[in-house]
């Protein structure tokens, strides 16, 4: 539907009503006109009648038709009307136009019906005899009158006064041809007055149209003029107002947003924002060297379509189909001196009423610290390699020497105890930490195979490997697993850590308490958890226990013959299955190890 402009929406209502009301004053002023002709015509035909009644009266008495023509032939004469006599029976006696004997009986005429009420009867009407439109008055003609000078006779007959009723028409014609052309000239001014008044209200409305498209484009500082009508003012005094205030608040943004972005362009993170179809929407240039992407070429594209990294499209979605934080490593750039390792953090992005509008990601660049990992880790096995040797010449000698039953004194006898203690203490830190610097190589380079596999058999046997140690220091080991609990593990490696988790349980439980095993699932992760009643960990060693040689309690740690890296392997074979390691402990009461592995 076509739209109209508030001008002619206003104009032609405005004019209707000025028509209709022209119209209804002109119908009623040209029938009070028509009125006022025939009522005054009337009245001038009664007082002609009133002259005759004396005449026609003794005529009628005397029937003397002579007398009655003579009478209404100079009366009609003078008066250029049409004289009828009709008597009070309708009989015709006397008529200047046609014979009476041949006019019939007038007895039923409108006006002689309305003049038998005593009164002057009125009609107008078509005349056949005279071709022409006519007005009748008849006037009642009595007998003699009462002493107080009423008509109290008896009623002799009528006399009836016609004229043409053409003079009339044509006189009101021509007062209707100048009252048209009066409501005409009236129209005109009227439809002027009201276009006049209509774009008097329109045209304010045309200014507060224009400031708004000046707003619209980003004008703010136009301001949108003042004029006569109150309400338009209050309106361009809102308009005003609130274009400072947009102003203003632009403003505020725009400031904001160069913090933003120097505070992003300053940032050694890359700092991804993309929207909740995962388009990216802000990027700083961090990141975009981090991923090594054309920056010309990213601004609502698909994050999956400017990096290719299944890694980085499973965290983004996880987060946006979620709405919670996600994290993970990536790595991009494939290839032996390019390749770079990032740590992702995606988080939900929402607005002030919690709706999520999107995710942002936050990229820390971990290739320096992989890389010192890496050398560390060489170095560690390296050394470890060529200290097995060695370690295991001096073992073969202490044990060689440790045989010799004479020539040895109690002295020497428990030095080479020592020294066999800590050569084989020294052999085992030895074996773990090149156990560690395996895991590690291997983890990094993917070189960790994974099958889908059921838990309970590698539980089973940590809980036999583990039974005769338990069993010496009176401890109960207790398995709670689904047979039909699956998840994609290296059984070797799995059993390897849950060995070493159950090993310190033993090792820190008083005898006569329970270690208990369980594996259950948990949302779309399955863990393994080893709860025991021991001496349990202070709050302020629980971020560290899995570090290298870190030990809560060094003196009894050296006295149980704990190497400190079991805790550190547990949490390299997690993070080799894509999980991760925690620990809840309370001092006194006993600790609870686990091990998240992805369940799927």
């Amino acid at each position: 539907m076509r739209e109209k402009k508030l001008l002619w929406k206003l104009l032609p209502p405005l004019l209707l009503i000025v028509f209709a009301a022209l119209t209804v004053v002109m119908a009623n002023a040209a029938r009070a006109m028509r009125r006022f002709h025939l009522d005054q015509k009337e009245q001038k035909l009664i007082r002609i009648a009133q002259l005759m009644e004396s005449d026609v009266r003794v005529s009628i008495e005397g029937y003397d038709r002579q007398r009655l023509e003579d009478v209404s032939g100079r009366i009609g004469a003078n008066f250029q009307v049409r004289v009828t006599v009709v008597m009070h029976d309708g009989t015709v006696l006397s008529d200047t136009h046609e014979d009476p004997s041949e006019m019939g009986n007038y007895s039923q005429r409108p006006e002689i019906i309305g003049a038998k009420t005593g009164r002057a009867g009125r009609s107008e009407r078509y005349s056949r005899t005279l071709e022409t439109e006519m007005l009748y008055v008849a006037n009642p003609v009595h007998s003699g009158q009462d002493e107080g000078g009423d008509n109290a006779g008896s009623l002799l007959g009528y006399t009836r006064i016609a004229v043409p009723l053409s003079p009339i028409n044509e006189a009101l014609r021509n007062m209707y041809r100048r009252l048209i052309l009066g409501a005409f000239v009236a129209a005109l001014f009227t439809a002027s007055i009201c276009y006049l008044i209509t774009r008097g209200i329109t045209k304010p409305l045309y200014m507060l149209k224009a400031g708004a498209q000046k707003f619209a484009t980003g004008g703010l500082g136009h301001e949108i003029q003042y004029t006569g009508i109150s309400e338009m003012n209050e309106v361009a005094a809102a308009m005003n107002g609130m274009a400072d205030d947009l102003n203003e608040r632009i403003r505020t943004v725009r400031n904001q947003k160069n913090e933003i972005d120097a505070i992003l362009s300053s940032m050694d993170e890359g700092v991804i924002a993309v929207d909740e179809d995962g388009e990216v929407i802000s990027i700083n240039q961090s990141a975009i060297t981090m991923l090594d992407i054309n920056p010309t070429a990213i601004s609502k594209r698909p994050l999956e379509e400017i990096i290719r990294n299944s890694e980085l499209s499973q965290i983004t979605e996880s987060s946006l189909s979620k709405k919670e934080p996600a994290k993970g490593e990536i790595v991009v750039g494939r290839g032996k001196n390019s390749e770079r390792y990032l740590r992702v953090s995606s988080a939900p992005l929402k607005d002030s009423r919690g709706a999520c509008l999107g995710a942002v990601i936050v990229l820390s660049d971990q290739t320096q610290i992989k890389r010192l990992e890496r050398i560390r880790s060489d170095f560690v096995a390296n050394v470890s390699h060529e200290l097995r040797t060695p370690i295991t010449s001096i073992k073969g000698f202490i044990e060689t020497l440790q045989q010799e039953d004479e020539g040895l004194s109690e002295d020497k006898r428990r030095f080479l105890d020592i020294i066999a203690s800590q050569t084989n203490r020294l052999s085992a830190i030895i074996s773990d930490l090149l156990s560690l610097a395996s895991i590690e190589k291997d983890a990094g380079s993917d070189g960790v195979e994974l099958q889908k596999r059921p838990l309970c058999g590698v539980l089973e046997n940590v809980l036999e490997f583990c039974h005769h140690r338990a069993e010496a220091r009176n401890i109960t080991l207790e398995v709670d697993c689904k047979p039909n609990l699956k998840a994609m593990i290296n059984p070797d490696l799995l059993e390897q850590a849950v060995i070493n988790l159950v090993d310190n349980a033993i090792k820190y439980s008083r005898p006569g308490d329970a270690v208990r095993i369980e594996a259950i699932r948990k949302n779309q992760e399955v863990v393994i958890r080893v709860i025991d009643n021991g001496c349990g960990i202070g709050s302020e060693h629980l971020d560290r226990v899995f570090e290298r040689f870190y030990r809560v309690d060094k003196a009894r740690s050296h006295k149980l013959g704990g190497t400190g890296l079991g805790l550190a392997i547990v949490k390299h074979i997690s993070m080799a299955h894509r999980g991760y390691t925690e620990l809840e402990s309370t001092p006194g009461k006993g600790s609870i190890f686990s091990i998240h592995l992805p369940a799927s």
